[in-house]
């Protein structure tokens, strides 16, 4: 009489495993989950233009253009901005400036202007 692999319950004469137990385990009830990790990555290094209607960015790499209305929140650091755009799957995006304070005053008055 062999145990069942799956639970270790008695399983019956030359039997190595029960058909509830199989079934279960080609189902999958194992669900696992992924693990989310963000961390600050230097994409390009370029000019930040801060125009009336548009912020503007133009690398080596990356070229792109962000409308005022479109920015969500602004988020001051020491060293630089970080902006959070209006989008469904938008990630935060950091400038490193070197003067975060004179960054910071710049973007969200420029922006509060339209």
């Amino acid at each position: 009489m062999g145990n069942c692999i799956y639970c270790g319950k008695p399983a019956g004469f030359l039997r190595r495993k029960h058909r509830e137990c199989e079934q279960k385990r080609k189902r999958g009830s194992f669900r696992g989950r992924p693990v989310e990790v963000s961390q600050k990555v230097l994409v390009d290094r370029g000019i930040l233009a801060v125009i009336t209607k548009h912020l503007y960015f133009h690398g080596q790499k990356k070229v792109f253009r962000v409308r005022w209305d479109k920015v969500v929140s602004f988020m001051p650091f020491s060293d630089g901005i970080g902006i959070q755009r209006d989008a469904m799957t938008a990630k935060p995006q950091y400038f490193i400036t070197g003067d975060g304070w004179f960054a910071y005053n710049l973007v969200v008055n420029t922006a509060n202007l339209g």
